[in-house]
C-alpha cells in the first residue's frame, strides 16, 4: 500500500469515494473528476503505480495481525474509542519532493475530513431513496453532527413515504446515526431553520423511530473497552425523526403549518435604505 499526501483535491475525492464501481478504479474516477488523465510512477519498494504528483509518499505493508492501538482524535471530536484492534503498517520506503508541504486531515470538524465524509455518504443514500420512488430533493450532513446527522428534505405524497425514508436512513450501513426529515420550505442548510421544525411540526414521541443493531463506524456509543486487550463493538443504534407537515393528501391540515411570512421579506433589505 502507499500513502499519498498532500496532492490535488480531486483524488481525496476519488479516494474517499465508497460506493460500487465496477470495471473501474479509483484512478479513473479521479481522472474523470480532473478530466485529464492522472500522471503515476513506479514505486521505490512496492508494485504499484501510485500518482506522480504529491508531496509525500509513503510506502508499505498492512500488518494483518491487529493489535492495541491507543487514537489521537475520532471523528466524533472525542478521544473515543480511546483504544482498538487495529492492523498497523509497516513502512518500507517515504519519498517526497524537495521542501514537502505536509497536507493535514484530522478526523475531527476542524480539517475537511467531515466534508469529503459526507461526499462519500450522503450521495448513496440519496440515489438510493430516489431509486425507492420517495419524492426526497436534497439531503445535508451539517459538519457540526460530526458525520452523524443528515437532514432530509421532502415533499411527502403520504405518511408512509415519510417513514420509508426514515427506515432506508436507518439501515444505511454507514453515517447518519441520527436522520430528520423536512419539508422543502425548510433550509436544511441552516441549523436553525431546522431546529424550527422540529420544535413545530415534530409530534413527540410519535414522529421518532429506533433502529438497533446496526453496522457502524467506531466511536463511544458503539465502543466498550474494558482494557487494552478486552475491546467490544456494541450494537449500533440509529434514529429518526419526522419533522414534516402533514403529507399532500391532507390538504385541509396541511395548510395550517404554512409558514407566516412578511411583506416583502427576501425583497427589501435594510442597508438599501441606509447610506
Amino acid at each position: 500500500m502507499a500513502l499519498v499526501i498532500g496532492c490535488h483535491p480531486a483524488y481525496e475525492f476519488g479516494a474517499a469515494y465508497t460506493g460500487p464501481h465496477p470495471g473501474f478504479s479509483e484512478l479513473n474516477l479521479i481522472s474523470t473528476i480532473l478530466g485529464e488523465p492522472v500522471p503515476t510512477t513506479k514505486a521505490e519498494t512496492l508494485d504499484l503505480e501510485i500518482p506522480a504528483l504529491a508531496e509525500i509518499v509513503i510506502e508499505g505493508f498492512i500488518d494483518p495481525e491487529k493489535m492495541p492501538y491507543i487514537h489521537a482524535s475520532s471523528h466524533s471530536d472525542s478521544y473515543a474509542p480511546l483504544i482498538s484492534e487495529e492492523p498497523f503498517f509497516d513502512v518500507t520506503a517515504i519519498t517526497m519532493r524537495k521542501n514537502p508541504i505536509y497536507r493535514h486531515i484530522q478526523p475531527t470538524r476542524f480539517t475537511e475530513h467531515h466534508s469529503l465524509a459526507e461526499f462519500i455518504t450522503i450521495p448513496p443514500l440519496f440515489t438510493m431513496l430516489q431509486a425507492k420512488g420517495l419524492p426526497v430533493t436534497d439531503i445535508h450532513m451539517p459538519l457540526h453532527s460530526c458525520g452523524n446527522c443528515a437532514f432530509i428534505q421532502m415533499t411527502a405524497n403520504n405518511p408512509a413515504e415519510v417513514r420509508e425514508v426514515m427506515q432506508t436512513a436507518m439501515a444505511n450501513p454507514m453515517a447518519p446515526r441520527l436522520s430528520i426529515v423536512v419539508d422543502e420550505d425548510v433550509d436544511i442548510y441552516n441549523t436553525n431553520d431546522v431546529l424550527f421544525a422540529l420544535s413545530i411540526r415534530a409530534n413527540g414521541i410519535g414522529s421518532a423511530e429506533g433502529f438497533n443493531g446496526t453496522r457502524g463506524l467506531p466511536e463511544p456509543l458503539t465502543t466498550l473497552i474494558h482494557s487494552a486487550q478486552d475491546i467490544r463493538s456494541i450494537p449500533n443504534n440509529r434514529w429518526a425523526i419526522d419533522a414534516t407537515k402533514p403529507s399532500l393528501n391532507e390538504p385541509e391540515r396541511r395548510l395550517e403549518f404554512v409558514r407566516l411570512q412578511a411583506r416583502g421579506e427576501g425583497a427589501v433589505k435594510l442597508a438599501d435604505f441606509i447610506e
